[in-house]
């Protein structure tokens, strides 16, 4: 045997063939600065987004505040009115009545046309509802009449002098007496 290889019987490499398309370009290491209009906006979205949030929180904090004057209100009312008196219809009444002191006062003097709307408003709430009345002058009352010296506790000490010498003067120049006339009866 001889030491050359047998070139009929060993083995061929197949060829390689050749792609019908470029071969794929490198990827290129892209740094991403942002431009100038893009750093802008940016900023600008940003400082939107925050005035935007604390805006938000404001108008919650006014909401809440606004839910707590309603249920303050609402506790209140429900306080003093009585369970038998319907609210609404009367209520309408009640402004009409005010509305109309307003009109009917139209061009008289600024005392009258201050007290007159609220008069009427006044009347027409007591005419309406009576006993929602009788609530609130109870608790005005005993709001009125705690510890120490109140209007109310005061005044006939104040008037007592008065009412005595009255009585005096009349005892003095013949004038009947309004508490002898009583105990002659």
């Amino acid at each position: 045997m001889s030491s050359q290889p047998d070139f009929r019987t060993g083995f061929i490499p197949p060829k390689k063939k050749l792609s019908i398309y470029d071969d794929a370009p490198e990827p290129v290491p892209l740094h991403d600065e942002p431009s100038k209009l893009e750093l802008a906006i940016r900023e600008t979205r940003h400082q939107v987004s925050d005035q935007f949030s604390s805006t938000r929180a404001q108008v919650q904090v006014a909401v809440d505040k606004w839910i707590r004057i309603e249920q303050s209100t609402a506790a209140t009312v429900k306080q003093y009115a009585a369970p038998g008196e319907p609210l609404l219809p009367g209520a309408l009444y009640v402004t009409v009545a005010g509305f109309a002191g307003s009109i009917l006062t139209k061009h008289r003097a600024l005392p009258l046309r201050l007290l007159a709307p609220t008069g009427l408003a006044l009347g027409a709430f007591a005419y309406l509802y009576p006993r929602t009345t009788q609530n609130i002058y109870t608790q005005t009352k005993t709001t009125t009449t705690g510890p120490g010296v109140t209007v109310l506790d005061a005044t006939p000490k104040v008037l007592s002098p008065v009412t005595g010498l009255a009585d005096s003067l009349k005892g003095l120049f013949g004038g009947s007496n309004g508490t002898e006339s009583k105990e002659k009866k």
